[in-house]
């Protein structure tokens, strides 16, 4: 489970090492906090919604990721459910148009609502289908990411993520990252 504006977690998995900090929103990032006395914050608690307060963002995940390994193909940023979502004709269709819209406007952009309908039990046992999912590449959907080399001091998470223009338009227009295992790579999603 994932908590919030809190300490950054760490993610650890056969690709890569890292920490993820996921920030979100709260009313007391909209205003001044006004604090009764009874209310307090945590140092990280407070220094987010610091950080959100002049930004019109509602979330920022960021991730400092080192590859352990160089991925084989392209990486996706994705969510995944076990069930299909179940929608009536009209939702189904509507939720289609808006899904076709967001793939016009992300090139690497995929999704599956359907799931596991009309798979055989063959294919389920043999991981022939897919999971009700929307993934989005990571090189063009980050809003920003930096390699850091080794030896070179690493964006902090919880700050603004400096990304370089250039390599923003690049990114944006379909380059692909050169993922090592030497650097750190530092994304912010919001």
């Amino acid at each position: 489970r994932i908590i919030p504006n809190t300490e950054a977690i760490v993610l650890d998995n056969d690709l890569f090492h890292g920490k993820l900090l996921a920030m979100i929103r709260t009313s007391d990032a909209d205003n001044e906090p006004k604090l009764s006395p009874q209310t307090s914050f945590s140092a990280t608690q407070q220094a987010v919604s610091d950080y959100l307060r002049p930004k019109q963002r509602r979330f920022e995940f960021q991730f400092q990721l080192k590859f352990k390994k160089i991925p084989s193909g392209p990486l996706f940023l994705a969510c995944e459910v076990d069930e299909a979502v179940k929608m009536g004709m009209v939702q189904r269709a509507f939720v289609g148009a808006c899904l076709n819209f967001v793939k016009k406007m992300n090139s690497g952009f995929h999704s599956c609502l359907t799931g596991q309908e009309g798979t055989s039990t063959d294919d389920r046992k043999n991981g022939r289908y897919e999971k009700t999912h929307i993934a989005f590449k990571v090189d063009a959907s980050m809003d920003a990411l930096v390699a850091t080399r080794p030896g070179d001091p690493l964006p902090r998470l919880g700050e603004a993520i400096q990304e370089a223009p250039e390599s923003l338009r690049y990114r944006k227009r379909g380059g692909k990252i050169d993922w090592n295992i030497e650097g750190t790579y530092t994304m912010g999603l919001w």
